[in-house]
C-alpha cells in the first residue's frame, strides 16, 4: 500500500472514532486538509482530552483548527438566529439544510467546516423571503430565473452567504418544502423557529447534493466530508426504506446505492445489504477506488457511466410563469458535456 493509501486508511479510522493511532500523523493531517475534513478530524481526535498519543505540534494545530471553526460557526449561528424571527413574522418557517442542520443536530459537529447557510422555503413564499432578507441589509448576489436554482444573499459583515432554495436539485426528484416538511421537527432557536430535518432527511440532502446535483455518481468522485456525514448521520437512526423512496428508480436510485455501498465499505456504516445495490453498484464502487489512484481514467469511466446509466432529462420551469419546457437532445448533450467533464470540486479524494 502506498503512503497516501496508508494515510487514507488511517484518516478513515480516525474519523470513524477508532482509537488506533495513525502511522504518519503529518500525512493524515495533510490528507484531511485536502479533503476538507480537518475540522471533523479535530473533533474526533480531541474528543478525549487526555489522549496522549497525539504529537504536540499536531495537537496544537488541531486545537487551533477547532477553535477557529467554532468561532466561524458561532457567527453563522448568530446570522441564523437574527433572520429567523423576521422570517417567522412573515409566516415563513424554513427548513434548515445540509451543514447547518448537522451542526444543530450533533454537539460533536461544532468544528466542521461550514461555508454558508442553506434554507428551504415554500416556492410561493420566495419573494417574501427575499423581502425579509433585504430588510435585514442582505444584498441579492444571485437570483436565477429558473426554478430550483437557489437565490443567494450576503452581507459584507458576515462570514457566510445565505442560499435560499425552493426545491431540491435536480428537479426531476420533485422534492420541495411541502414534501420534506413532514420529515422535519420544529425547533426553537433564540427568538425564532425553524424546521430541523430528521437524520433520514439530512442524508437525503447530502447524497442528492454530491451524487446527483454535482454529478459525482457519474464522475466517480469521492467526497470524504459526505461519507463522514453518512457515518455520523446513520448513528442518529435512518429509515432506509424512506430514504430509498426519495430516489426514483433508474440512475437516481443507483446513485443512492453506490454511495451507501461506498459508505459501508470505506466508513463501515451499518447499511443493510438490500440498500447497497447489486453488480453495477459493486462495479461503480470499485471504479471509485481505482480512480482515486488513477484520475486519468475519470473521462472514459464517466463516458461509460453516462452511456450505460444516463441521468433523467431535466425540465426547465420558469419561476414567474407556468410554462414547462423539456430540453432538446442537443441542449442535454451540451449541458452534460459541460457539467460532467468539468474539473473536480475542492475537497474530492485524490491519492495520486
Amino acid at each position: 500500500m502506498s503512503s497516501r493509501g496508508e494515510a487514507l486508511e488511517d484518516l478513515i479510522h480516525s474519523l470513524s472514532d477508532n482509537v488506533r493511532p495513525p502511522r504518519d500523523w503529518r500525512a493524515v493531517v495533510a490528507l484531511a486538509s485536502e479533503t476538507l475534513t480537518i475540522g471533523s478530524l479535530a473533533d474526533a481526535l480531541l474528543l478525549e482530552p487526555g489522549r496522549a498519543d497525539i504529537p504536540g505540534a499536531i495537537r496544537d494545530l488541531l486545537v487551533d483548527v477547532r477553535e477557529r471553526a467554532r468561532q466561524r460557526n458561532a457567527r453563522l449561528k448568530e446570522q441564523l438566529l437574527e433572520m429567523l424571527p423576521a422570517l417567522n413574522a412573515a409566516g415563513i418557517e424554513p427548513i434548515i439544510m445540509r451543514g447547518m442542520a448537522r451542526l444543530l443536530s450533533d454537539a460533536g459537529e461544532d468544528a466542521r467546516l461550514l461555508s454558508d447557510i442553506d434554507l428551504l422555503v415554500p416556492a410561493n413564499r420566495l419573494e417574501e423571503c427575499t423581502g425579509v432578507l433585504l430588510e435585514l441589509d442582505y444584498e441579492l448576489f444571485k437570483a436565477d430565473k429558473e426554478k430550483g436554482v437557489p437565490t443567494v444573499f450576503g452581507r459584507s459583515r458576515d462570514v457566510g452567504m445565505v442560499d435560499v432554495h425552493e426545491a431540491l436539485q435536480p428537479l426531476y426528484l420533485q422534492l420541495g418544502y411541502d414534501e420534506l416538511a413532514m420529515h422535519c421537527r420544529t425547533i426553537g432557536l433564540g427568538a425564532g423557529r425553524a424546521l430541523l430535518p430528521s437524520p433520514t432527511c439530512q442524508l437525503l440532502f447530502t447524497i442528492v447534493h454530491d451524487q446527483l446535483h454535482d454529478g459525482d455518481y457519474w464522475r466517480g468522485l469521492v467526497d470524504m466530508r459526505h461519507l463522514v456525514d453518512i457515518h455520523r448521520g446513520a448513528a442518529g437512526g435512518v429509515d432506509w426504506t424512506v430514504l430509498e423512496a426519495f430516489f426514483p428508480k433508474g440512475s437516481p436510485r443507483n446513485a443512492l446505492f453506490v454511495q451507501l455501498r461506498t459508505a459501508r465499505s470505506m466508513m463501515k456504516v451499518d447499511v443493510p445489504a438490500e440498500y447497497c445495490g447489486g453488480a453495477w453498484s459493486a462495479a461503480q464502487e470499485l471504479r471509485r477506488r481505482v480512480q482515486v489512484h488513477a484520475p486519468f481514467l475519470r473521462v472514459p469511466f464517466t463516458l461509460l457511466s453516462l452511456a450505460v446509466d444516463p441521468p433523467p432529462r431535466s425540465s426547465t420551469v420558469a419561476r414567474r410563469s407556468a410554462s414547462i419546457r423539456t430540453e432538446t437532445a442537443k441542449e442535454t448533450a451540451r449541458r452534460r458535456l459541460e457539467h460532467y467533464f468539468r474539473g473536480a470540486n475542492p475537497g474530492k479524494l485524490l491519492l495520486k
